[in-house]
């Protein structure tokens, strides 16, 4: 009698779910164990054990079938693979293993393409992926084998579950899905709902596999070299913001002039942390205490990369006293009108600082950008500037307005749209003083604006009195 009550259940249940067997079985074997602790039927709860047995099986000898990603226009564009119906699954070309009781969308997404609003101490170690299920009536999970880059250990892989633009982001254990749900290649998630997921390591061990140090910057340069792109576009962003977020400490700084009139900034810096020159803006992110000698130079007439790349920043000369151990970051100065949005869309070959050495050899190193700075990792040597590549960006521009002496035909205006950097105003009262000799011109008012290239820029003035 219990095995027909069974079998006309799971009938009952196959012509309501219109799913396979790892839809209706788990639901079957729960009814069962409930039927049987109600009325404390050893029998049932026999047969409940023996459908969990039957679910097992059947889902271990599911054949693998691989799927093609849906043809899209251009290279851009997510790969999205549609899995038609219950069964284990390849998605061709991400190395993305499925087990499905029902049809499902998968499409590849971007870690990089919104904020990191996890802990800086998980970074990602695999792709984004968007799991949507396409029934409504979905009640069982999807069991998803995401690939990783990095062999960790189970304590220091957990998965990421990405909200909306404005919702949080979720460090989620990994669940023991299975005797080996964390792999040397995979690591196994269990969804019951739509989202997007992929594997986080945490920081200081996925830099310990890669044999690197623990810091953002350096394991950003490793997974560029590795192909990641999108996971170092994520690390940069991460580096990005906790620059940015990190308070600007108090600055001890001297001006001298050498004897050919240079003005020298002298900064001791007494702990670590970021420091800004109120002078310059030049920025400093130091480990540890030290001192940093700099001065303004003056662009040379010819440089090796002149033809391909256009500087957006003042040069400097450097030198730091820093111990070998100590990692330093320059922050220097540029001057393009950029969102935090657009510094996210600026690739690692469209912008580098220029390391001029003693030798006069030039290198370009990599950078991460902010609204206000390049960022750098210092190295030894002498000149810096910032260089941009290919695409033409807006700058941060200044208007200033000087006016002369009242004459009796009036009084003359002249006004300037320059780059707005630190300092600018006291160099153009010296220009507009070096221009018009013995005549006093004094400035009347400056503000900001954009500066726009092939732009023409109208001013208007009103006349009182």
């Amino acid at each position: 009698n219990d095995t027909q009550r069974a079998f006309q259940a799971l009938q009952l249940w196959r012509k309501k779910a219109g799913h396979g067997p790892l839809h209706y079985l788990p639901q079957l074997v729960e009814a069962l164990e409930n039927k049987g602790q109600v009325d404390e039927n050893a029998g049932l709860k026999n047969i409940a054990g023996d459908v969990t047995d039957m679910l097992e099986e059947h889902r271990q000898n599911l054949p693998e079938s691989t799927v093609n990603p849906e043809e899209a226009e251009n290279t851009e564009e997510p790969s999205k693979w549609s899995l038609p119906q219950e069964g284990r699954f390849h998605c061709q070309g991400s190395d993305l293993h499925v087990i499905t009781p029902y049809p499902l969308y998968v499409t590849t997404a971007s870690w990089s393409a919104g904020p990191w609003r996890c802990s800086s101490d998980w970074v990602p170690v695999g792709a984004l992926f968007h799991i949507q299920f396409r029934p409504d009536d979905a009640t069982q999970p999807v069991e998803i084998d995401l690939p990783h880059i990095v062999e960790l250990a189970e304590a220091d892989m957990k998965l990421a579950c990405l909200g909306d633009d404005d919702g949080q982001h979720e460090i989620l254990p990994v669940e023991p899905v299975k005797p080996a749900h964390v792999t040397a290649a995979h690591v196994t998630a269990r969804l019951r709902t739509d989202a997007r997921v992929g594997p986080v390591g945490r920081r200081r061990a996925v830099c310990a596999a890669l044999h690197i140090d623990d810091a953002q910057k350096d394991l950003e340069e490793k997974l560029t070299t590795m192909g990641r792109t999108d996971l170092a576009k994520t690390v940069r962003r991460m580096f990005r913001d906790h620059v940015s977020a990190m308070e600007e400490m108090d600055l001890k700084s001297d001006v001298t002039s050498d004897q050919d009139g240079k003005t020298k900034f002298c900064l001791t810096l007494p702990c670590k942390g970021k420091y800004v020159c109120p002078h310059t803006d030049i920025g400093i992110v130091t480990s540890g205490p030290m001192a940093m000698t700099y001065q303004r130079e003056f662009l040379p007439d010819q440089w090796e990369h002149q033809d391909d790349w256009t500087p957006v920043g003042p040069v400097f000369s450097l030198h730091c006293d820093v111990t070998e151990d100590g990692p330093v970051e320059i922050m220097l100065p540029h001057i393009l009108h950029l969102s935090e949005e657009d510094t996210v869309g600026i690739g690692e070959k469209e912008a580098k600082v220029v390391h001029a050495r003693q030798d006069k050899k030039e290198e370009l190193l990599p950078v991460v950008v902010t609204p206000t700075h390049f960022i750098f990792r210092h190295r030894k040597g002498s000149w810096w500037w910032d260089v941009i590549f290919g695409r033409t960006f807006p700058r941060r521009g200044i208007l200033a307005l000087f006016k002369s002496p009242w004459r009796s035909y009036g009084m003359e205006m002249k006004a300037f749209i320059v780059s707005n950097i630190a300092g600018v105003t006291e160099t153009l009262k010296d220009a507009v003083r070096d221009l018009t000799g013995e005549e006093t011109f004094e400035m009347l008012a400056s503000k900001p604006c954009k500066l726009v290239s092939d732009q023409t820029y109208c001013l208007h003035v009103d006349v009182e009195n």
